[in-house]
């Protein structure tokens, strides 16, 4: 990503010597990118403010991350960002001693199965004529026990990536709460098998099973909480948030474990009977953005400007695709979504607003094209990690340079 920068340094000095330029153009260099994108996301007031006070009209937004491809000779810049989403899923079990399993109901063992149904389950990718976003991956999952002892974790979580194109938070969190169903019925068919077989061992008669599972989005465990608690309950949950935040701000926890201890928090306040599963949404959230769907064009097509520039001057054709993966800060530079998704990321969003928001309002505002153009690297994020030097020097220079020069004069 320094290249990128680098080259848009550079450019930005070569402009600023020009005589009689007509235009503006704004360096933004953000930082936390690839952690919860505060730099941007602070940006974007500021980006506001200085359009209102020099009656500026934005454009195109340019980044510039390198493109990933192992076919020399084939060159990629994208007309949007993907988007992404993480879900958190807090099982609640039913604890018990481990010499009498049968008594207890394992959230782990719930946990593992929605694990096995959604990570690298293709039926979960977006799709958009030949490109599709990678499949759901799980990047934590662990029981909740904070010492060890002989028993059945009461609780288990995890939380995992889903990458989007056109899937809007309700149809995730909607297609989730039918998963963690199935996984609740398959786990307790799988309970029951172990059980009967157990007692035909034994020679003992079995017992009826008498679980109830549940499943919860957390909004509704949060409307449950303050129809049983009322103001009690609201009150405690605005001070421990602010307890979440302060830790957060010292770097004590991760914004997904805050998420998971406010789900504690509401889940405790009403002793919710297990087995059950709370489907929440944690921060960062990357809203998914492309051109096709943003409201103010550019008046050229990108990929034929580029391609005449990149085809007479470096025999280079670069290909178009709509949605940069590895998830970027252009997921910030608009906002094209529907009331109803910022309503149900907010309602399924512990702490929202106080451990977690994004500036919806102020960034709908913010209605251009984008697009990622940058240099050809490859090994992302290995200690091999490189970009193509004449890419950096030559190539992207000279095509950012004149695709800011047709943006402005035409």
């Amino acid at each position: 990503m320094k290249s990128g920068a680098a080259i848009q340094l550079i450019l930005s000095a070569y402009f600023s010597e020009l005589e009689n330029f007509e235009g503006n153009i704004l360096l933004l260099s953000v930082p936390d990118e690839e952690t919860l994108s505060r730099g941007m996301l602070s940006a974007v007031n500021l980006m506001n403010d200085l359009r209102e006070k020099y009656r500026l009209e934005y454009v195109l937004t340019i980044n510039s991350e390198p493109y990933f491809n192992q076919t020399k000779g084939k060159a990629i810049f994208y007309e949007g960002s993907v988007g992404k989403i993480m879900p958190v899923l807090f099982v609640k079990g039913v604890k018990s001693h481990i010499g009498d399993p049968f008594n207890g109901f394992s959230p782990s063992l719930v946990l593992s199965d929605l694990q096995k149904k959604t990570e690298l389950n293709i039926e979960l990718c977006d799709l958009i004529e030949h490109e599709a976003t990678p499949p759901p991956v799980w990047v934590n999952l662990k029981d909740r026990k904070k010492a060890y002892d002989a028993s059945i974790p009461e609780a288990a979580t995890g939380y995992f990536n889903w990458l989007t194109f056109t899937r809007s938070p309700k149809m995730i969190v909607d297609k989730l709460v039918s998963l963690a169903n199935r996984s609740l019925r398959d786990t307790l068919i799988h309970f029951e098998d172990a059980y009967e077989n157990y007692c035909a061992l034994t020679g003992e008669t079995p017992d009826k099973i008498t679980f109830k599972p549940k499943v919860y989005t957390f909004e509704q465990l949060y409307n449950l909480a303050i129809t049983l608690k009322g103001d009690s309950f609201i009150s405690g949950y605005i001070v421990f948030q602010e307890e979440m935040n302060k830790l957060l701000n010292m770097n004590s926890i991760t914004l997904p474990e805050a998420t998971t201890r406010l789900i504690e928090y509401v889940q405790d306040a009403i002793d919710l009977e297990g087995p059950a599963i709370v489907i929440a949404i944690s921060g960062p959230y990357y809203p998914h953005v492309n051109n096709k769907i943003i409201e103010h064009k550019l008046p050229f097509s990108l990929n034929q400007f580029i391609n005449e520039i990149s085809e007479e001057r470096f025999k280079l054709t670069f290909e178009s695709q709509a949605y940069f993966m590895g998830i970027s800060d252009l997921s910030y530079a608009t906002w094209v979504g529907e009331e109803s998704d910022i309503a149900m990321l907010k309602a399924n969003s512990p702490g929202w607003d106080v451990i977690y928001k994004i500036p919806f309002k102020a960034l709908s505002k913010l209605s251009m094209p984008v697009i990622n153009i940058g240099p050809w690297g490859k090994d992302l994020h290995k200690v091999t990690e490189r970009v193509y030097t004449k890419d950096v020097y030559e190539r992207m220079p000279f095509l950012i340079k004149e695709l800011i020069i047709k943006c402005l004069h035409g």
